[in-house]
């Protein structure tokens, strides 16, 4: 017997169509092995940096200072240096002092100062004078930073 209503055309057909569009998609394997690796990089990179502050060498800044090349201007000499940080801490506000003595046992005193000087790193940097850095003798030296 029926029930008097006719069902509609297809409409079991219809039913089970709807059914297979709303089902979920089981992931592919590829998706889920990229999703993984972007897991551990990133749980990798956290734990590298948690690492890295708590255990890194805390030593102080090591600076060594070279004089690279004079030159000549019109109204004096340009000693250009270059400071080396070879610590693992950085310094700011590096001050650098080069002393000249002359021939004739003078001495000028130049200073330059560095903003920042990253460690295991490098900056350059200049001193004017007015005598001959090549005919005196010149000493340079890191004379006192702060900590940034």
């Amino acid at each position: 017997m029926t029930s008097g209503r006719e069902p509609a055309a297809g409409g079991s057909e219809a039913a089970a169509d709807g059914d297979a569009g709303t089902r979920k998609r089981a992931t592919p394997l590829l998706e889920l092995l990229v999703a993984a690796l972007g897991a551990v990089l990133v749980c990798g990179a956290i734990a590298f940096l948690v690492y890295h502050s708590l255990a890194r060498d805390r030593s102080p800044p090591d600076i060594r200072v070279v004089a690279e090349r004079v030159f000549d201007l019109d109204n004096g000499y340009l000693v250009q240096f270059r400071a080396f940080n070879e610590g693992r801490s950085a310094a700011a506000e590096v001050t650098i002092e080069a002393e000249l003595v002359g021939p004739d046992g003078t001495t000028e005193v130049g200073e330059a100062v560095l903003d920042y000087l990253p460690p295991r790193s490098d900056r350059e940097g200049g001193l004017l004078f007015t005598g001959d850095p090549r005919a005196g003798e010149l000493r340079l030296r890191a004379k006192g930073y702060v900590k940034p």
